[in-house]
């Protein structure tokens, strides 16, 4: 309907049915998405191995992340060490990542900020995402990755983002975890091997 009426002439592309048309699509985008790693890791689970930097794969991401950020009043600040590469199945960290970003965009209140940090810690690439959801309840924490679950009163989704980002992690020889920073936040750090060189 909104497509038809910009089509039409009867309002702007840049006005709120503009904006309305945007966000739609980049739920859709989102949705397709997430639906084609799914089937991806029950079909082929099989790693595509690529090395990249993670800035690159992080801007990617932040690149339709800042304007969901800008719409809720928030901010996305992005602290990653330029040359720190991973070697992984690129699709499937994205994913993940991205589902880590959008789920901290989610469940942040209104205004504040997320940070997304990258760094070389040891053996690993660590890369933490961490919000200002105001932390996390025992029930939400003993749930978090677990699949349909949704304990916030935000419903959007469908509650299978962080089940995805688990298995995508735990594929490319990595691990996931939550810090629950009671009453202030939480912090998603996932650590990967780093190349060996």
């Amino acid at each position: 309907m909104a497509f038809s009426m910009i089509k039409d002439g009867t309002v702007t592309p840049r006005g709120s049915t503009g904006q309305l048309l945007d966000k739609g699509i980049v739920r859709l985008d989102e949705l397709i998405a997430r639906s084609l790693t799914e089937v991806r890791l029950r079909a082929d689970p099989k790693l595509h191995i690529e090395s990249d930097y993670v800035q690159q794969l992080v801007d990617q991401i932040a690149l339709t992340a800042k304007i969901d950020a800008a719409s809720r009043n928030q901010s996305l600040v992005i602290k990653i060490e330029p040359a720190l590469k991973i070697e992984a199945d690129q699709q499937l960290i994205h994913s993940a990542l991205f589902n880590l970003i959008q789920n901290a965009l989610k469940y942040k209140r209104k205004g504040g900020k997320i940070e997304v940090r990258g760094k070389l810690i040891e053996d690993n690439v660590v890369i933490e995402v961490e919000d200002e959801c105001g932390g996390l309840s025992p029930e939400a924490e003993s749930g978090l990755f677990k699949k349909f679950e949704q304990n916030h009163e935000n419903r959007k989704g469908m509650g299978i983002g962080l089940t995805i980002a688990q298995e995508a992690i735990i594929l490319n020889h990595g691990k996931i975890e939550c810090q629950n920073l009671p009453g202030k936040g939480c912090i998603f750090r996932v650590s990967l091997p780093k190349i060996k060189e």
